[in-house]
């Protein structure tokens, strides 16, 4: 009677193995939905076993459910606290769903309990990984691989992290690995092709790619996907549309508790942009001794906030809202040199109120730790803060402008730059710390603040500029832009850059771009005599001679353009530039006398070669003016550059097909593919509002750096690219031809650059006698960078096998100015002759380039 009884009271508290079987085998068949009916039923029936729990919430994430599926395993793990799997799959769940601190957690206490699971280690290492804590997950990579050699993701996921880590060539060995082991394995495929571009073996990241293509589905699905709809939104937050967010709730935390880890001299050191001429205060003290009435002068900081708080060992920062680190960036984000770089307003602004007599400090934070800038903010005063944004680094200036409050609560702070200039209200109503919002153009209406604020007056009704009257906000009326530009001090009076500005405006309407908002559509030209002002006293304090002349449209008057090369000719002006243009502004004599003026670059946007799409962003251009206008500039041996734009509006396989050929018959020295991106204030950007009901607030209420057509869909995205790539035949661009090089020079004898040029030509096609008696000529026609002459005879000397002799000209190179380019090559080279002997017999590449733009910055430079 008792066995019968406790026979009884075990099937009442557990499945029978019949039951338990059933539910596996329809596992097995890949029928989960019927399997997770029969789980439930398990669940219900035994609601104190683990066995239904588990399987249930197996199914329902691999029916895709995983939020639904996060409770039942954490059900499962209170009754089967010993099961490695049900952790393991919490820890996946939690990746998923980004919550990451939780996800490691989990995985941990899988391998605790089961320590030579291959598969928790692996998956372990991609939680590190997205934490940035690169150097653990290739640890747990190696232990996964370890345990289980022919897990193709581990080897895989190892060579993701070692990519990030900078260590290509072990990079490519794990993804070469991953293939073998797993012969479709398209994303090894493709980031074997991303790593072998990095290494500049481009014609071997195009056959990886091919091969990953080959593995994936039809490449049109991908972009049918990336079109409809143009922007993945369903997780951003919207509305309502200003929340009364007050500055206490966005305060960056830990600021007040942290103590300094550099002194204040130190980061002013650091970080603060070297002037040159007059120094502020000093000017200052010239003019309050004249006049002893005269308002004191201003202290004023201006800034160029980072993206968010960027963490650092001694202060961790939360990631996501309001303002860390995005919490889906998975690693570090990839920035361009361009973006690092100190804006040419907020320069112009630092030198129109230094030349008033203030005293002025400039700061560019935008690699700053966190913790450097609330140690700098604290111990750095002044009567008013100047901050300049993007869309890019909006939270950053949010995050700055809390910090400057809390510190500074007197201090008058004022934003400015294209987003807040397109979105000054919503700045003001999100970013309760700031005071004011300069509109546009700035020069004009910053110094008339300062004169506000010196003078003890409400700083509000100013033109150009939004302002805060306690919980109300208010736009004043529109400045209208400068007139004279040569009216404005000159900011290389004192600063340092190798960006200048002849112009500002552009007439054209594209739909995609956001300029306009800052300069107008109408074009304002500086003087020629003003431009060889600025072009003299920037290469003075320049170690390279080059200058990029950073213009919408350099040659929109083209006689203009004419005068200003037969100037720079004129005053004896020996420097390279580059520029950017139009294809509708550009006729053959002034690519002519550009190049002979020192023109080596051209940059055009072209942005497709279907008439279509051109005509749908108002782009006003055909691929035909493309075609003529490159086949000028070749003929004067330019560097042409293409600005290409993907997924427009519109985007069919159609299109992009005609962007193919468009870049197969042009030609060009390179190329850029760049998705579209949706700028506040543009006619997209309008689109895409009205389209998809965003307004915005979703600038203020999420984490994204910018919005683009890649936002959540970058595999579909890299698929596209990848086909393109594949299908144009080169990632680079074309090169010149030996012949083409030297019908150059024929058509420019005089000029030193061109035969700098065929020197490189000849060099590329082993003719090493003609690369080195070109270099000589040049040399006699007094070619103005030192270091391009010295890599060429590098690499010649290397091609030659003189080792010794290719080393000493980089060592010259590296004591006249270690660019990256030269110190690249010396540290590769010597790398090399160290390897050799160690038995190692792989060629040593160095970089052969002569483009002057890969000569300008130092190699330990972290920003420019």
């Amino acid at each position: 009677m008792n066995r019968k009884l406790r026979r009884a009271n075990l099937k009442a508290s557990e499945p029978t193995p019949h039951e338990t079987g059933n539910v596996i085998n329809y596992m097995r068949q890949g029928r989960y939905a019927e399997a997770a009916h029969l789980a439930k039923g398990l669940t219900e029936r035994f609601p104190d076993h683990g066995f239904g729990w588990k399987i249930l919430g197996i199914c329902t994430l691999l029916l895709g459910q995983n939020g639904d599926a996060l409770p039942l395993f954490l059900k499962a793990a209170g009754l089967l606290p010993d099961d490695p799997d049900i952790h393991c799959n919490i820890g996946i769940i939690y990746y998923e769903l980004n919550q990451l601190n939780e996800a490691e957690y989990y995985c941990r206490y899988a391998l605790k309990l089961r320590p030579n699971d291959a598969i928790a280690h692996n998956n372990l290492g991609n939680i590190l990984s997205s934490l940035g804590r690169l150097d653990e997950a290739e640890a747990c990579f190696r232990r996964a691989i370890e345990n289980n050699p022919d897990l193709a993701q581990a080897h895989y996921n190892l060579g993701s992290a070692l990519q990030a880590l900078g260590r290509l060539e072990e990079a490519e060995s794990c993804y070469r690995r991953a293939t073998a082991i797993r012969p479709t394995y398209e994303e090894a495929y493709a980031s074997l092709g991303n790593v072998l571009k990095e290494m500049g073996r481009l014609d071997e990241a195009l056959e990886s790619w091919k091969l990953s293509l080959a593995h994936q589905e039809d490449w049109t699905n991908a972009l049918r996907r990336l079109t409809n709809p143009l922007l993945m939104d369903g997780d951003l937050t919207r509305g309502p549309e200003y929340p009364a967010a007050d500055a206490a709730e966005g305060q960056p935390r830990q600021l007040s508790s942290h103590p300094a880890a550099a002194s204040v001299e130190s980061l002013d050191r650091k970080y603060r942009v070297p002037s040159h001429g007059h120094d502020g205060s000093a000017e200052a003290g010239a003019v309050a001794g004249r006049d002893e009435n005269a308002p004191r002068p201003l202290r004023i900081v201006l800034v160029y906030p980072p993206l968010w708080q960027i963490p650092s060992a001694d202060l961790a920062v939360p990631e996501g809202m309001p303002f860390g680190p995005p919490a889906t960036a998975g690693g570090p984000v990839a920035i361009s040199r361009e973006l690092k770089t100190i804006t040419q307003g907020v320069l112009s602004i630092a030198a129109q109120a230094k030349k008033a007599g203030h005293d002025v400090r400039v700061y560019n934070l935008f690699n700053a730790p966190w913790a450097d800038i609330v140690a700098l903010i604290a111990g750095t005063g002044a009567d008013v803060y100047g901050v300049s944004a993007y869309n890019s680094n909006r939270r950053g200036m949010g995050a700055l402008c809390a910090l400057i409050r809390q510190y500074h609560p007197h201090a008058h702070i004022t934003v400015g730059g294209p987003f807040a200039t397109t979105l000054p209200l919503e700045t003001l109503r999100y970013y309760r710390a700031i005071d004011t919002v300069v509109v546009g153009e700035g020069e004009e209406t910053f110094m008339e603040l300062l004169d506000h604020i010196r003078s003890h007056r409400p700083a509000v009704g100013i033109p150009g500029t939004a302002w805060r009257n306690g919980d109300e906000v208010a736009l004043g009326p529109v400045r209208p832009r400068i007139g004279d530009l040569d009216t404005l001090a000159s900011h290389f009076d004192y600063y340092s850059s190798n960006i200048v500005m002849t112009s500002r405006g552009c007439p054209s309407k594209c739909s995609f771009c956001g300029n306009p908002v800052l300069w107008g559509r109408k074009i304002r030209f500086y003087s020629t005599d003003y431009c060889i002002d600025m072009f003299r006293k920037a290469l003075a304090r320049l170690p390279v001679p080059y200058l990029m002349i950073a213009d919408d449209t350099f040659t929109a008057n083209q006689q203009r353009t004419l005068n200003m090369c037969d100037a720079i000719i004129g005053n004896k002006l020996d420097f390279l530039w580059s520029c950017s243009t139009r294809v509708d502004a550009m006729e053959d004599k002034v690519l002519h006398r550009m190049r002979r003026a020192g023109c080596q670059e051209i940059m055009i946007g072209v942005e497709s070669g279907s008439p279509e799409i051109l005509e749908r962003i108002h782009k006003g251009i055909t691929p035909e003016m493309v075609l003529t206008v490159t086949r000028a500039a070749k003929k004067y041996g330019m560097l042409v550059h293409y600005y290409m734009m993907v997924i427009n509006r519109g985007e069919t396989p159609d299109t992009l097909q005609a962007s193919i050929d468009l870049i197969k018959a042009g030609r060009p020295n390179s190329y850029d593919l760049t998705p579209l991106m949706f700028l506040p204030g543009t006619e997209d950007y309008g689109h895409l509002c009205e389209q998809q009901g965003l307004t915005s607030d979703i600038f203020f209420r999420n984490d994204f750096m910018d919005i683009s057509v890649e936002r959540k869909r970058k595999k579909d995205l890299d698929t596209v690219m990848q086909h393109l790539y594949c299908s144009i035949g080169t990632i680079g661009g074309y090169e010149y031809t030996v012949a083409e090089r030297e019908a150059v020079v024929e058509h420019l004898p005089d000029v030193p650059t061109v035969h700098v040029e065929l020197a490189n030509a000849y060099l590329r096609a082993g003719q090493l006698d003609k690369a080195t008696a070109a270099l000589t000529r040049a040399e006699e026609l007094g070619f103005p960078i030192g270091n391009i002459i010295l890599n060429q005879h590098a690499c010649i000397a290397l091609a030659r096998n003189q080792i010794d002799t290719s080393l000493d000209f980089l060592e010259r190179a590296c004591r006249s100015f270690p660019d990256v380019t030269v110190k690249g090559n010396y540290d590769k080279l010597a790398a090399w002759i160290d390897s050799r002997t160690s038995g190692q017999v792989k060629p040593c590449l160095l970089c052969d380039s002569v483009r002057a733009q890969d000569f300008v910055f130092r190699a330990d430079e972290t920003a420019p």
